[in-house]
């Protein structure tokens, strides 16, 4: 038994992770909207109370009302968990990427002022062109996995598409990726 076990269960008996830690996430991003966004005029000592006020009543708010039955120290736990096994993953994938594009990826040409493509003496992979939209479809996948629609009230435990299973989801996308990759490769 580790010297961190006894105190992380303390903090679970006490509702740190069910109540106090979804609070302070929430208030404070209300409260850092809310003075960013200068809804109430420029910061003032009296607009930033004003900020302060809203941000901790709304985040009262959201940590005693969950109407989808999600509980919001269960999304937080889950999204952020999952969101750090993705970063992990895609910080590796370039790591990958680095060292496969220097000996085996596509020639990088370079351009001269006149605007003639000569080749730069450099390998590599161009991902900034689909850059946005992988990273825009792992982002979806981690928010609807961790539980996010359940949360908007739109899917359910066991479907988020009705009649097809979770299972029947990730085929469809691995045979949709593969596709992509065939068109992206062979074009």
């Amino acid at each position: 038994m580790g010297i961190f076990d006894p105190l992380i269960s303390v903090a679970q008996q006490a509702g740190i992770f069910a109540f106090y830690l979804p609070f302070l996430i929430t208030f404070a991003l209300l409260y850092g909207l809310l003075s960013r966004a200068q809804i109430f005029g420029p910061k003032e000592r009296m607009t930033n109370a004003l900020n302060a006020i809203i941000a901790f009543s709304v985040a009262l708010f959201v940590i005693g009302f969950t109407p989808a039955g999600v509980s919001v120290s269960q999304f937080f736990g889950t999204f952020f968990t999952q969101t750090t096994i993705v970063l992990v993953t895609f910080v590796v994938g370039i790591i990958v990427l680095v060292l496969l594009g220097e000996t085996l990826g596509p020639p990088i040409y370079a351009y001269d002022k006149q605007g003639n493509k000569a080749p730069s003496g450099q390998r590599g992979f161009d991902i900034g062109k689909y850059g946005a939209i992988i990273l825009g479809l792992v982002v979806l996948g981690v928010f609807i996995n961790s539980g996010g629609l359940q949360a908007l009230g739109l899917g359910g435990s066991a479907t988020v598409i009705p009649g097809l299973s979770m299972q029947d989801i990730a085929i469809l996308l691995f045979i949709g990726i593969t596709v992509f990759l065939i068109y992206w490769v062979s074009k």
